[in-house]
């Protein structure tokens, strides 16, 4: 959007190079693209600023071969400047000039609409701990913290799907139960993975609408299959979902119990790379399913969603899924045994399913 202007202004842009480092050196791909999110904040007070004096070192050399022109020669450059950040704005950008505007990039589902219940609940002068994606919808507040601070906080907010930054979602998971059962903190509403507690309140257990976000009714998955697993979990199918900008990939694995589960059963899907080495597991990353809606609250015959969370596996990988009883997956007595019913065709992403012998 500045036509390459800070270029001409190299010296002046040398002043930010701590900021181009931080975000070129990044291991996160979404920090090297300066106009595709927040991650270009930092860096586009440089390019302004270069593309100022850029726009007058070269106005100043052609001024020297042609004195006569300089009005004109500084008015073309400020056309050009003009003309790419307008062009740039059509294509790319995110104003009302842009072809493809922000929303139809960033679809608002019913999951976040209902935050706005939540929010409500909270009188506007009482302290608050709120998760990081909720947390800017209260940080306006006398007294707002950031979990996991919690503090003097009267109401605990969470919204315990996909993304829980900056709190890891064991951690998440650990301080919640914490807190119901400090006797200090009670549920004061929850659904579809949002949960409010308010001090001073007696419920806590989790109402089954929490759980809403782990069960749909339309199961169309991307690729579907049949896999049962011990005869009491069949995987139906799953979808993958690539982030091209962070260069990350996740799986959302289709679930459904054949029959009530006693067991404290593991789902463990893994991936592994062409050589059959194993690249990424849910030990570290886990399903936010498993934590908080696992196989033994399953009602028969419900459909289940299972997501892994996004992390670059490459541009070749399979995935791999077995169930455990248990939680040691290199324990072959605890992998429940795989009957394949129907799988993806060879030209389609595959599906492993582990041996469950030993």
């Amino acid at each position: 959007p500045f036509a390459f202007l800070p270029l001409a202004g190299l010296p002046v842009l040398l002043i930010g190079t701590p900021s181009f480092a931080i975000n070129l050196l990044s291991a996160n791909t979404a920090m090297h693209d300066a106009t595709g999110g927040q991650y270009g904040a930092d860096v586009a007070p440089w390019l302004a600023w270069g593309a100022l004096f850029g726009l007058l070192y070269l106005s100043q050399g052609l001024t020297r071969l042609w004195p006569q022109a300089q009005p004109a020669i500084t008015t073309g450059l400020s056309a050009v400047l003009l003309a790419a950040a307008l062009i740039w704005q059509i294509f790319w950008g995110f104003s009302p000039l842009a072809l493809d505007p922000p929303q139809s990039r960033w679809a608002v589902t019913g999951h976040d609409r209902l935050a706005q219940r939540f929010l409500a609940q909270i009188p506007p002068d009482a302290p608050v701990a709120a998760q990081g994606k909720l947390y800017p919808h209260l940080s306006n507040r006398p007294i707002a913290y950031q979990l996991p601070n919690v503090n003097e906080a009267e109401y605990v907010i969470m919204d315990v799907t996909n993304e829980t930054w900056p709190i890891h979602p064991n951690d998440l998971r650990a301080l919640t139960d914490k807190l119901l059962k400090s006797g200090e903190f009670g549920v004061l509403d929850a659904a579809d993975g949002y949960l409010l507690l308010r001090r001073g309140e007696a419920e806590t257990r989790l109402p089954t609408a929490f759980y809403d976000f782990a069960r749909v009714t339309d199961v169309t998955p991307q690729y579907p299959l049949a896999v049962e697993f011990g005869g009491k979990l069949r995987l139906l199918g799953f979808d993958v979902l690539d982030d091209p900008r962070r260069r990350e990939t996740s799986v959302r694995l289709y679930w459904q119990a054949l029959e009530p589960i006693e067991d404290d059963l593991r789902l463990y899907p893994f991936f592994v790379d062409e050589a059959g080495q194993v690249i990424e597991t849910t030990d570290e990353r886990p399903l936010i399913t498993q934590l908080w809606y696992p196989p033994a609250l399953w009602r028969p015959g419900e459909y289940v969603i299972a997501q892994t969370m996004p992390w670059p596996l490459g541009d070749r990988w399979s995935l791999a899924v077995g169930v455990l009883a248990g939680d040691e997956w290199s324990d072959w007595s605890q992998r429940l045994p795989v009957r394949v019913l129907s799988s993806p065709s060879s030209e389609e992403p595959g599906i492993t399913a582990p041996p469950s012998g030993g």
